[in-house]
């Protein structure tokens, strides 16, 4: 049996989002349901996932694994750190601070109809860096996202990165990010800087969206 590991008793804000429009399908694995929101998790590639994902029920009909939603929302993502874990990983070079969090992503109707609309998408980018000096990493070349993101405090194209699913080894993991514009359009948001196991040679790429 694994021990009982204490953690801190905390809950961060990561970002809101007010009146936003999502140009892109929700790809979530549903749990359950509540009289209030579809509960479900980003579906699990590596080891080390966190995301929770809460769409009011007012957004979704029947739960689903691809959610389109064609209304504003507001988008409220914070960090929560649970009391105890049962440590089952020693020996592993998981972080044990990472595996006591859960993101949870809330959706729901906005509250916010005064404001502009701001457009959004959910951006998945796969992380490498490994022992040999292969890595694949994103540099962004656009600002990172206020906390409280809306059409009255972003003029441009932003970021903010929200989980991060990570492999058993800490090798390779997947970042998602909130890519958010108050005007829709296709951008070039940095460049994606990779390098071979073999070679060492390094590579880069621009990176573009459409919102």
């Amino acid at each position: 049996m694994g021990e009982t590991v204490l953690a801190v008793d905390r809950r961060q804000s990561i970002i809101h989002v007010l009146n936003v429009f999502l140009m892109s399908p929700l790809n979530v694995y549903p749990i359950r349901e509540t009289s209030k929101y579809l509960i479900a998790y980003q579906p699990k590639v590596y080891r080390v996932h966190n995301l929770v994902i809460k769409i009011s029920k007012e957004l979704v009909n029947t739960p689903k694994d691809v959610i389109q939603i064609d209304k504003g929302v507001d988008i409220n993502v914070r960090e929560d750190y649970r009391l105890t874990i049962k440590s089952t990983d020693s020996g592993t070079r998981l972080n044990t601070d990472n595996k006591m969090k859960n993101i949870t992503m809330r959706v729901i109707s906005t509250r916010y109809n005064n404001l502009e609309p701001v457009y959004a998408i959910l951006f998945d980018f796969k992380w490498r860096r490994t022992a040999k000096g292969g890595r694949d990493e994103l540099e962004f070349n656009i600002p990172e996202c206020p906390l409280i993101t809306s059409s009255s405090t972003i003029d441009n194209v932003c970021y903010k990165r929200i989980s991060s699913q990570v492999s058993g080894s800490g090798t390779h993991a997947i970042h998602t990010y909130l890519i958010i514009s108050p005007q829709r359009g296709t951008y070039g948001i940095g460049k994606w800087i990779k390098a071979s196991n073999e070679t060492f040679h390094t590579y880069e790429t621009p990176v573009i969206v459409s919102l």
